[in-house]
Formats: structure tokens, C-alpha cells, sequence
């Protein structure tokens, strides 16, 4: 017969005894106070008939659930199993494995975990293991898997379980090596990205010198060029200061010469008028002579001259006193004879 049958006949068996045991000390000790009630009687009787509609409930959500198992429709497996109050151990390793067909191996370790029995057969105790293990392998929880195995070969020499564990192994293996190989990959990477961060900076290192240095290029070329113009601004300050101070000292020359030759001018003015009133003086004082002798002769004349008229004398001083003015004056270019003058009165001035 199949393992469920089996496990339903047990479970039925046990639930029965169980069950008819308690209705029957509970009867036992109603008839001992009432054994001519009708009340015992009915309570008896809807015991038995409850115990054996449950039962009877039970039995067919197996039977409904082997059969959907069997037809590969889990989802209505499982709800069949769902709808059963009291679970057992078995029934918890039948849903471990319609969790298992459908895929959810998830839920399929909870129950085959639910499902461990230490009371059970050595088959079954290998069997929940075998499934479990599978379970495990499918999630890729290979160590788990592998742990699975291991304890379920204890209890049975099974060629599948051995075949199972040793594909584990060598997934194991396998695993272990590619993660080796990713770990040695990464290693590489983290070298390589290592050495070209240190090529990255080395080149940075590089071109950051050479940028100082081009930057310290820069800055001295316009160092050398701002002191080149300071140079030059000073050169030319310095210059035109030279020039302002050749100017001022060329117009304190020119001015000096040109007050030296002012002054010359105004000596050489005052040394002519100087000259001049020099000369007019001694001019006024050779006419004063030249009059002090002509008085003298004139007096010598006079006194040679016997004594002249009044009018003889006014003659001859007024031709004294014209001749004087004809001296300072210019000659005029015609002179009349003033001995034509005719006085008509002698006491009228002659001029």
C-alpha cells in the first residue's frame, strides 16, 4: 500500500482508540448518575457521530489531496491539506513535497523541518532528509544540502542520496573555485585598479609639477616683465626727472644769462647814460669854458673896443644870444640878416 494510506490508517487508528477511550470513562462515570437517562444515551451518540464525521472529513481531503498530487494540480493539493485541523507529521512531509513540485522550496523546508519525526523508521527519517537535502539545493544552499545528505546516508545506504551529495560536492567544488577565481579576479581588479590608481597619480603627481612649473614659468615670465615695467617706468621717471631737472637747469642758465645779459644791457645803459650825462656834462662844461672864455675875450674885446652904444651893445648881445640857441639847435637852412630889422620904437623888445 502508499505511504499516505499507511500514515491515514495510523493516524485514524490513533485519533479512534484516543477518542473512544475519553467517551468512554466520560460515559462511565454519567451512567453511574444517571443510568436511566435519556441524557446519556443522546450524548453518547453524538460523540461517536462527531468523531466519526471528522474522521470521515479527514480521510476524504487526503483522498482529494493524493488525488490532485497525482494529477500535478499542487495549488489544490495544498488547500486540501490546509483544510485538515489536526496535522501530523506525515501530513506535513506530503506538503513539504507538493511544496516541493510546485517550486516553493521555501515552504517545503519549513514542513520537511516540521515534518522530522525521532519516533519515525529509519526509511522515513531518510526519506525527509533525501527531500530535504534536495530542497536545500534547489534554494543553492549547498552546505545545508550537503548536511542533509550526510545525516540521511546514516540511516539508509541510499545510491540517489549518495548520487545527490556527491553533485553537491562537486557544486561545492565548483563554487569554491569560481568564488577563488572571483575572489582572484577581484584581487587582480583591486590590483590592477590599485596600480592605475597609482599610474593616475603618478600621472596627476606629473602634470600637477609640470603645471607648477609651467605656472612658475608663468608667474616669473610676468614677474620679469612687471619688473621690466617697473624698471621701465622708473627708468623713464628717472629720465624725465633728469630732463625736468637739464630743463630747469638749461632755463636757470638761459634765465641767467639772460638776466646776466639784462644787466649787461642795463649796465652797458647806464654805463652809456652814465657816458652821456658824462659827456653832457662835460659838454655843458666846455660851452660853460667855452662861455667863461668867450666872456673873457668878449670882456677883453670890450676893453680893447672902446665903449660901445647902448644900441651897439644890445646888438651885439642878442648875435651872442643867437648864435648860443643856433649851437643847441639845427642850423636852419636859411638865417635872415637881422641888421634889415627897423625898431619903431626904442623902448619895443626886438623879437
Amino acid at each position: 500500500m502508499p505511504l499516505m494510506v499507511l500514515n491515514f490508517l495510523s493516524i485514524f487508528h490513533d485519533r479512534f482508540t484516543f477518542y473512544l477511550t475519553t467517551i468512554c470513562n466520560i460515559s462511565k462515570k454519567l451512567m453511574s448518575a444517571m443510568e436511566d437517562s435519556m441524557i446519556y444515551k443522546l450524548i453518547l451518540f453524538i460523540s461517536i457521530l462527531s468523531i466519526s464525521n471528522s474522521s470521515i472529513i479527514d480521510f476524504k481531503e487526503i483522498e482529494d489531496a493524493k488525488k490532485n498530487y497525482e494529477a500535478k494540480d499542487y495549488d489544490k493539493a495544498l488547500n486540501h491539506y490546509k483544510n485538515i485541523d489536526n496535522k501530523s507529521k506525515e501530513l506535513s512531509y506530503d506538503m513539504a513535497n507538493s511544496y516541493y513540485k510546485k517550486g516553493d522550496y521555501k515552504n517545503a523546508i519549513r514542513e520537511y523541518n516540521s515534518a522530522k519525526d525521532d519516533k519515525a523508521s529509519n526509511d522515513y527519517k531518510a526519506s525527509r532528509l533525501h527531500n530535504l537535502g534536495n530542497s536545500y539545493l534547489k534554494s543553492k544552499d549547498i552546505d545545508n544540502a550537503i548536511k542533509s545528505y550526510e545525516e540521511a546516508l546514516k540511516y539508509k545506504n541510499d545510491k540517489d542520496t549518495q548520487k545527490n551529495l556527491d553533485i553537491a560536492k562537486k557544486m561545492k567544488k565548483k563554487r569554491e573555485e569560481k568564488k577563488k577565481k572571483q575572489d582572484k579576479k577581484q584581487q587582480d581588479k583591486k590590483k590592477q585598479d590599485k596600480d592605475k590608481k597609482q599610474q593616475d597619480k603618478k600621472k596627476q603627481d606629473k602634470d600637477k609639477k609640470e603645471q607648477d612649473k609651467k605656472k612658475q614659468n608663468k608667474d616669473k615670465k610676468e614677474q620679469d616683465k612687471k619688473k621690466q615695467d617697473r624698471d621701465k617706468k622708473e627708468q623713464d621717471r628717472d629720465k624725465k626727472e633728469q630732463d625736468k631737472k637739464k630743463q630747469n637747469k638749461d632755463k636757470k642758465e638761459e634765465d641767467k644769462k639772460k638776466q646776466n645779459k639784462d644787466k649787461k644791457e642795463q649796465d652797458k645803459k647806464k654805463q652809456n647814460k652814465d657816458k652821456k650825462e658824462e659827456d653832457k656834462k662835460k659838454q655843458e662844461e666846455k660851452k660853460k669854458e667855452e662861455a667863461n672864455k668867450g666872456e673873457k675875450n668878449d670882456k677883453k674885446e670890450q676893453a680893447k673896443v672902446p665903449k660901445l652904444s647902448k644900441k651897439e651893445k644890445f646888438k651885439k648881445q642878442e648875435l651872442k644870444r643867437l648864435m648860443r640857441k643856433l649851437n643847441k639847435e639845427k642850423m636852419p637852412s636859411i638865417m635872415y640878416q637881422a641888421t634889415n630889422l627897423k625898431r619903431k620904437d626904442s623902448n619895443e623888445k626886438p623879437w
